[in-house]
């Protein structure tokens, strides 16, 4: 055993006998890369491509991207993406990977652009927004951000870029598959939701689905999968850190041992180190730190752990931007804005908050609190902002969002795991659980290896698996008839518009996610609507039509839509059936024919009778002139 005490060589050997279940290192945040996980992470990840011959392209490319989608002819920004097309056989597949919070530099790797090429899929790689290169203003333009980065946006960009690829790049409609891992994972099974249609299914790798306000679930699934002795070393390091801070005396030697900035609080320094933990677990490396820092070194204990620190995450770990909340008020410090997640910093603050709070015998201490991260947030942008995760969750459905076709991964040992879909939400949604020891954040997207555990391997088969069977679905017409009083929506397209959301949600609710309705017409209401058909639902759309065409009691959201509309009487279902039912012609709103309609009638009776003749006077004429036509040809003859 080593002795952990400071040789960087012995914290070496004694990590490389222990094999690890790596995360995809584009999965890895920017504020863990500059230590040995990600090294290794990125080292092992290119070496498989090399030895399996997966193709990726470093060469970006960029087009104007919308500022605002709801203005078509408005300014645009420089977004990037990459392309790799060198397994597209013409098969019309398309596999658009979403770059996550962090800058991009390729088109797909691992798992994913190993699936991509089995298919011969045409290959994109998308950078977000305020991510990276792809910057509609600087980052220390507060007004900005609050307009034109949000979760909202970042969906409305992809399916921009796919209308873009099929119009100016491929010159064709394209069969769509969606993937990203944390974020970005949480971003395909939103997208897949908000347009059920544009894809034929989702990759939802580690995704973050329910924002989280007092994200406790973190620290408790860590402190869940850590050995006890490793925990309580931790703990123990977070006690004595406590001490010596609130000494005033020692504080000066505390800061020195760590290279902690003069102007870091205490709850900063606090969130730090139980974070160099936590991300270690999250990474698919909680054995490498239990035993960097277990023995624990009786003598100087803070010593150990910050070798630990440096080791796994780098020298600059400690003190960087990303931890500190003078740091990240300041714009005069803006230059260590994007290595600390500044853009993700802001969707935390505005939408989904995420904040990994402790609490009593937890792994990190209690001061890091609820309104440590609100007052962080508001320094650096502002009193007002304020993460609304209730709204955003009935929005996006928390841990159940409103799709079909998207399959959830996670791996066992992933404190973000409690924020994304780990029960299966049907047959197509569902979730797959790699229950492995060191099975972390998006450990599914790396690329193969034989060394894998058995469970992380058997993990990407069912990926396949079921991709395979979505992306083989076809669209099916239907026709719904509800026998009532629509004829309000006829000519008032607000009601038509609430009418046709209306069904659509709870068309979905009951039937399956992948509904879209293309159409509605008055009189009684003639619903048309697609849904994806694969070798899943089939039964249980089949089952699902059959239980709604027997009542209209599920049409709760379509009562309250009429009702709010001027609808009365009420309505029932008269059918569901396959097929496009024609659309009615719309009657007469009135049978009766005044003075205008008579006199409408004199004048169309009139126009026709001019037009019969005009037409038989032409008919007249020229048979006339064919009859001529040998006699004109035979003098023709003659003076020839």
């Amino acid at each position: 055993m080593c002795n952990y005490l400071l040789s960087t060589m012995c914290l070496a050997l004694c990590v490389a006998s222990i094999t690890a279940a790596f995360s995809h290192p584009d999965l890895i945040a920017q504020r863990f890369r500059g230590g040995t996980v990600y090294r290794q992470a990125f080292e092992k990840h290119h070496q498989l491509m090399r030895d399996n011959s997966i193709y990726f392209n470093t060469t970006a490319n960029t087009f104007q991207q919308l500022l605002n989608h709801s203005d078509a002819n408005g300014p645009t920004f420089t977004q990037r993406y990459w392309i790799d097309h060198s397994a597209y056989n013409g098969s019309g597949l398309a596999l658009l990977y979403i770059n996550g919070e962090a800058p991009a530099s390729s088109s797909p790797t691992g798992y994913g652009a190993q699936y991509g090429h089995s298919k011969g899929a045409l290959m994109f790689t998308l950078e977000n927004r305020y991510y990276g290169d792809s910057m509609p203003s600087p980052l220390t333009d507060f007004d900005s951000l609050s307009k034109y980065l949000s979760v909202d946006i970042a969906l409305e960009d992809l399916r921009s870029f796919m209308t873009y690829a099929e119009n100016s790049i491929i010159g064709k409609k394209m069969r769509w598959l969606i993937v990203g891992g944390s974020y970005s994972g949480a971003l395909s099974a939103w997208f897949k939701q908000k347009y059920p249609n544009a894809v034929l299914a989702a990759w939802s790798s580690s995704g973050v689905v329910k924002a989280q306000f007092n994200f406790y679930d973190y620290d408790g699934h860590v402190g869940a999968v850590l050995p006890p002795v490793c925990r309580e070393a931790i703990q123990n390091v977070l006690q004595i850190f406590e001490e010596m801070w609130d000494n005033t005396t020692l504080r000066p030697q505390l800061r020195a041992k760590f290279n902690i900035p003069d102007y870091f609080l205490k709850q900063d320094v606090s969130y730090m180190l139980a974070d160099a933990a936590a991300g270690a677990v999250q990474y698919g490396m909680k054995w490498q730190l239990c035993d960097l820092i277990v023995p624990q070194n009786e003598t100087d204990p803070l010593s150990q752990y910050n070798n630990m620190i440096n080791f796994l995450w780098g020298v600059d770990f400690s003190s960087g931007c990303y931890y500190s909340t003078m740091c990240l008020a300041n714009k005069s410090m803006s230059q260590f804005w994007p290595g600390a997640g500044y853009a993700w910093l802001y969707q935390t603050c505005s939408q989904m908050a995420y904040f990994q709070v402790g609490y009593s015998a937890g792994v990190r201490l209690a001061d890091v609190s609820t309104d440590y991260f609100v007052q962080q947030c508001r320094g650096a942008f502002g009193p007002t902002i304020f993460p609304d995760v209730y709204a955003f969750n009935a929005k996006y459905g928390g841990l159940t969002p409103y799709a079909s076709n998207v399959i959830a991964l996670q791996g066992a040992d992933d404190p973000w795991s409690t924020t994304g879909v780990r029960t299966s939400l049907g047959v197509n949604y569902p979730a797959v659980i790699a229950d492995c020891e060191d099975c972390g954040h998006c450990g599914d997207l790396m690329t193969p290896s034989d060394t894998d555990p058995v469970s992380l391997q058997q993990q990407r088969v069912q990926i396949a698996n079921y991709l395979d069977i979505w992306l083989s679905s076809q669209p099916s017409n239907y026709t719904m008839v509800l026998t009532g009083n629509f004829t309000f929506i006829r000519n008032d397209t607000v009601a038509r518009d609430g009418i046709l959301n209306a069904v659509q949600e709870d068309i979905r609710a009951a039937i399956d996610q992948s509904v879209i309705v293309t159409s509605v017409a008055s009189g009684s209401l003639i619903v048309h609507f697609v849904l994806e058909i694969n070798q899943l639902n089939s039964p249980i759309v089949n089952s699902n039509i059959a239980t709604s065409a027997a009542s209209s009691s599920w049409l709760s959201n379509t009562l309250v839509a009429f009702t709010s509309f001027g609808g009365s009487g009420g309505f029932e279902i008269s059918s569901i059936s396959p097929g496009n039912v024609p659309l009615p012609v719309a009657p007469a709103e009135n049978a009766m024919c005044g003075t205008g309609c008579v006199v409408g009638i004199v004048i169309g009776t009139v126009a026709v009778v001019v037009l019969v003749v005009a037409v038989f006077n032409i008919v007249r004429k020229r048979r006339s002139a064919a009859s001529d036509e040998p006699v004109n040809q035979e003098r023709n003859t003659l003076l020839e």
